[in-house]
């Protein structure tokens, strides 16, 4: 479908080409067998073809070579993509970049760009001098590129030699001219507009002239010969060849041109020279619009007559005087023009030297003079000698009226050599010395009415400023002679005059007045610009300047403040009068901000035209102005920082008043401030924050003072308090005692808690304070203080409201049933409720309000039962005895726990221990070397033949005497300790009791009526029947010699503790059951041995603790 182009370097040069199309396989360098031969460019190959994307792009580094429509000739897997490759590839157009200029007679030049393609004689170019276009067709700066047709004004250009891609050489015939178009065609392509202005022929050099001074009696036809190079063909290009002396062609009609002849290489121009004058005038040769550099060798001089001077003549005409050389002898003169106006009558007057004629009518300076001795057909004249030699005379001013006036007005001027035209009149006002007088210009007016020719004439007064100016005429470019030193004629403009002036922010700017007379634009021209303060201080406007003539002046003021001030300008030096039209601008205020505030609380106030010193501003805050030390200024102009004083209330305004003085207070040039509030955001006001309860105390039900503490309350007084409301009822007579934290009023009669307090100040109301309560019912007296649930009792104290309803009487936590109000607030009556107890606090709730649950004021509910402690019924809350107790306990009085205040036996009823020796065969100093080894050895021995627990054997003695153990055996309500040692002393006299380790020899037991049993060791064992005979007769008197007193005492005190053993004993000894003797607290002694402490007996078994 397509091929990139190509640069003719191709190759790694240019890069790789792409073809597009269709059909060209997978894409990779593996698939390069894919192509049956190399793709060719042309005809060239293309190599290192490779798919570059699948079926559609092969890219391959194109051959070296030019020209377009070639053929692309592509051979794949034996399918060929003729003839979609037809005419689709072509190499870059050339490019021109530069072309090496040439002398006019041409010769070989090279041309530097690219893509011109390998070596070769296949190119061709052509330079084109010009186009020819039809009747409206618009030229180019490219020949030929607008459709005209080119024009190749060169003959052809030959020999063309392709040295590489980037440069050719040519041999260009002879010519001239410059910025010339060159296109390089190659192969069906040129190199189009990049050849544009691309050739010169080089300009014409000028080596010599002949001759250099013109002859004395030289002939009319003279030539001058001028010799050099690039001068071009002859004669093709004689018509493009001028030649100039001075700056005057010659007669292009007399130009020949000679081209080199035999060894020379300099071609020969003749030419006839201009008429004219002068010396040592340059001879310049123009070739075809180039023209030859001025050298030295390259001159000619005229002989011929020379002006020097013209003496001025009045505008009015008149005779003129010229001086000057070679103006031959005295008689008439052929022709004198001054300007291009001929003088008549010219002759010459001094024989060389003088030439006298009459000059017309006219003005100015500078008009040359032209003088021509012969007759017309001689061209000796006084040619450039002459230039600008001539002028009229200056104005002179005679008289000025009027000599004061303002901008604008007509001033009439008489004199003479005005001249006739109005239109070359100029009237000029000198400015002031103080901005450099005429060096620094003039005031000007064009706008002149003549009045008379030359002699009088009127105009109208240009804007400017000053006095004492000097008024000079110009005409046609020309002042008065001597102006500065003769005696001029002054002028004065009208004083300025304000009229208005536009206010200035109070941080200064630009001030504007208008009014009359103010100047002209001119730098300068205001000297001084002043502002009389409301203090007389005057501020000087700085860098005043005109912005509209005569009308508007603009200067910096500094910072200020006040209105109807004096202002006063000074302009050329002349003053006006003070004029009271100046204001600072007033006060804005536009926001203030945090728009709800409390006392203390810092407030910006921003805004405009704040002024510079807080001193001199009268603050106003809700129509009060602010002491100076309540605010400052914190930034100068623009922001006041504003300390909020008590008070209260919403949308609380501020004002401004500046300046003010500090000391008098006087306002005389005041302002007072605007707001200017923008947009929803901004605000002028702020409103105190509403009060906010905290705190209150608290009145009897009946009412009474009350203080509510909390903030923003307001002044001490009633001025702003509205009201106070507890419970929706007002609180009278409300006053604040405390600025802004405490209010103190008569609450009315009420009762309950958590009660709304709502204070109004200054229509700010404050959030429900839902914290009030009325005191608490005090409870001072109660009758009867004792009772019996459901009787009537009376109750007084203070604070229980006048509803009953409200009212909840609890004593000891039950509830006083059918309350009733006996007398409002202090006195109520009730049902005792169902309870029971002594000391029982009195609690009254009075609409949810509770007096303390600890009064000193206490009730007794009575209650009939058992007022005996340690009985098991028992009760705390009986206050009268009725008989009914039972005291649980041992009543054996045998017993060791016996109780004698118990009227129920609960069966824990201890007797004493039982007391055994036992002596065995151990030699005693064997026992004393380990005593507790065979003390524990025996008792487990005694406890494992007796089947009872090791712990109710007590070791109280061991003896001498082979070795003898004394032991109690513990007493068990269900395993009695009589009972063990009998079946002790059974199996003894059985002769059943075998010791493991031990042989025993002697039983004892001290309750046995046998006494002491003796066993014998070594003989048989004893029968049952003699170990009965043997302590038979001591079982009744063992039981008859319990402790009965000592049981007593050990009752009390196990069955009822220490706390309750003398209420025991006393209520005992009361009811004559125990005597003093008995409380004594007896202990039982075991006898006494070795080591051996005082035991009391204990209970053991089912019977554990007291009993």
């Amino acid at each position: 479908d397509t091929v990139t182009p190509s640069r003719t370097e191709g190759g790694s040069v240019n890069g790789p080409v792409r073809i597009v199309g269709g059909n060209f396989g997978p894409s990779g360098s593996e698939w390069s067998a894919f192509f049956d031969r190399t793709p060719t460019l042309g005809g060239a190959p293309c190599t290192d073809a490779t798919v570059v994307v699948d079926n559609t792009a092969i890219e391959c580094l194109p051959p070296p070579g030019v020209g377009r429509d070639l053929d692309v000739d592509l051979q794949m897997g034996g399918l060929n993509a003729y003839p979609t490759g037809t005419r689709k590839f072509r190499y870059i157009e050339p490019v021109i970049t530069s072309m090496s200029s040439l002398p006019t007679s041409g010769g070989v030049a090279t041309i530097i760009g690219f893509n011109f393609g390998p070596p070769s004689l296949n190119a061709t170019v052509r330079i084109f001098t010009a186009e020819r276009c039809a009747p409206g067709q618009t030229p180019s700066s490219f020949y030929g590129s607008a459709g005209c047709d080119a024009v190749q004004g060169l003959g052809a250009v030959s020999n063309v030699v392709v040295l590489n891609h980037t440069k050719l050489s040519c041999l260009v015939p002879a010519g001239t001219g410059k910025q010339l178009d060159v296109r390089v065609f190659l192969k069906g392509q040129n190199s189009g507009e990049t050849g544009d202005d691309a050739f010169a022929f080089r300009p014409p050099v000028v080596t010599s002239v002949s001759p250099r001074v013109q002859p004395l009696f030289a002939p009319d036809n003279l030539l001058l010969t001028i010799r050099g190079q690039n001068f071009g063909r002859s004669p093709e290009d004689v018509g493009k060849v001028d030649v100039l002396v001075g700056q005057r062609y010659c007669n292009r009609s007399s130009i020949r041109v000679v081209p080199p002849m035999g060894p020379s290489t300099e071609t020969e121009i003749f030419a006839q020279p201009p008429f004219g004058a002068g010396v040592d005038l340059p001879v310049v040769v123009e070739v075809d619009g180039q023209r030859s550099e001025v050298v030295p060798q390259a001159t000619f001089s005229y002989f011929a007559p020379v002006v020097q001077s013209v003496e001025p003549v009045p505008t009015l005409g008149g005779t003129a005087t010229i001086s000057g050389d070679n103006f031959g002898p005295v008689g008439d003169v052929f022709q004198v023009l001054i300007g291009e106006a001929a003088c008549t009558g010219a002759r010459v007057t001094v024989e060389d030297k003088q030439i006298e004629c009459e000059a017309p009518p006219g003005t100015g300076s500078g008009l040359d003079v032209f003088v021509r001795i012969a007759n017309g057909t001689s061209n000796i004249n006084s040619a450039d000698s002459g230039v600008a030699v001539f002028r009229y005379q200056s104005p002179v001013i005679t008289l000025v009226r009027p000599l004061t006036a303002k901008a604008g007005a007509a001033v009439t001027v008489t004199g003479r050599n005005f001249g006739a035209s109005a239109a070359r009149v100029r009237l000029d006002f000198i400015k002031p010395q103080s901005l450099g007088g005429y060096a620094a210009g003039v005031w000007s007016t064009t706008d002149v009415t003549m009045l008379q020719p030359h002699e009088m004439f009127r105009a109208t007064v240009p804007v400017g400023f000053g006095t004492a100016l000097q008024v000079l005429v110009m005409v046609d470019g020309q002042y008065p002679d001597n102006w500065n030193t003769t005696q001029p004629f002054l002028f004065d403009y009208n004083a300025p005059q304000i009229l208005e002036a536009v206010p200035v922010p109070t941080s200064g700017g630009t001030l504007v007045l208008r009014g009359t007379d103010m100047g002209s634009t001119a730098p300068g021209a205001v000297d001084l610009v002043s502002v009389r303060t409301w203090t007389q201080e005057v501020l000087t406007c700085a860098s005043p300047v005109v912005t509209v003539s005569s009308q508007e002046v603009q200067c910096q003021l500094p910072s200020g403040s006040g209105t109807s001030l004096d202002v006063q300008i000074s302009v050329g030096g002349q003053l006006s009068d003070w004029e009271r039209v100046f204001s600072f601008e007033y006060p804005v205020i536009e926001n203030v901000f945090p728009t709800e505030v409390a006392m203390n609380d810092q407030v910006t106030i921003v805004g405009r035209n704040f002024g510079d010193d807080a001193s001199l501003i009268a603050l106003t805050f809700a129509g009060t102005r602010a002491p100076p030390e309540a605010f400052f200024l914190a930034e100068n102009h623009t922001r006041i920082v504003f300390s909020v004083p008590l008070g209260t209330g919403p949308q609380k305004g501020f004002t401004m008043r500046l300046p003010v003085d500090p000391v008098t207070g006087s306002a005389r040039n005041a302002q007072d401030s605007v707001n200017a509030i923008s947009s929803g955001n901004t605000s002028s006001t702020v409103s105190y924050l509403p009060p906010v309860v905290f705190n209150t105390t608290s009145a009897r039900t009946r009412g009474g003072n009350v203080t509510v503490e909390g903030t923003n309350f307001g002044p001490v007084g009633t001025r702003f308090l509205q009201s106070v409301l507890i419970a929706n009822k007002p609180c009278l007579n409300p006053e604040v005692t405390a600025n802004n934290s405490r209010i103190v009023c008569a609450a009315q009669a009420g009762a309950g808690k958590e009660l709304a307090v709502v204070v109004v100040v200054d229509q700010l109301t404050s959030p429900v304070f839902a914290g009030y309560s009325y005191e608490a019912p005090v409870v001072e007296r109660i009758f009867p203080s004792r009772g019996f649930p459901g009787d009537r009792i009376v109750i007084e104290g203070t604070s229980f409201g006048t509803n009953p309803g409200d009212v909840v009487v609890t004593i000891g936590g039950a509830e006083c049933i059918n309350v009733v109000m006996e007398e409002e607030h202090v006195r109520i009556a009730c049902d005792a409720g169902v309870a029971e107890g002594k000391n029982r606090s009195v609690v009254v709730t009075v609409k949810g309000v509770q007096g303390p649950l600890l009064s000193s004021v206490r009730f007794v509910y009575q209650k009939a039962g058992c007022l005996t402690k340690g009985a098991e019924n028992y009760d705390p809350a009986v206050t009268d005895q009725d008989g009914s107790c039972k005291v649980l306990g041992c009543t054996q009085a045998e017993a060791s726990n016996f109780n004698p205040f118990a009227n129920v036996n609960d069966g824990t009823c201890v007797r004493e221990p039982e007391v055994v020796s036992m002596k065995v065969k151990l030699d005693f100093q064997e026992y004393l070397a380990r005593p507790e080894y065979y003390d524990n050895l025996f008792l487990d021995d005694v406890a494992a033949q007796l089947g009872v627990a090791r712990e109710r054997l007590v070791m109280t003695d061991v003896t001498d005497g082979s070795t003898v153990f004394l032991f109690q055996i513990l007493d068990d309500p269900d395993d009695r300790a009589q009972d063990v040692t009998l079946r002790l002393e059974q199996k003894v006299l059985a002769n059943e009791w075998s010791m493991a380790a031990f042989t025993l020899v002697q039983l004892k037991w001290e309750d046995s009526p046998r006494g002491t049993v003796d066993t014998k060791s070594d003989e048989p064992r004893v029968s049952t029947a003699s170990i009965i005979a043997l302590v038979s007769g001591g079982v009744i008197v063992i039981l008859f010699g319990a402790f009965w007193r000592k049981a007593l005492v050990q009752c009390s005190q196990f069955c009822c503790g220490d706390e309750y053993q003398e209420d025991v004993e006393q209520q005992l000894m009361m009811e004559g059951m125990l005597d003093a003797e008995a409380t004594k607290k007896p202990t039982q002694h075991v006898p006494s041995g070795k080591n051996r402490a005082t035991v009391t007996p204990v209970a053991l078994g089912g019977a554990s603790g007291r009993a």
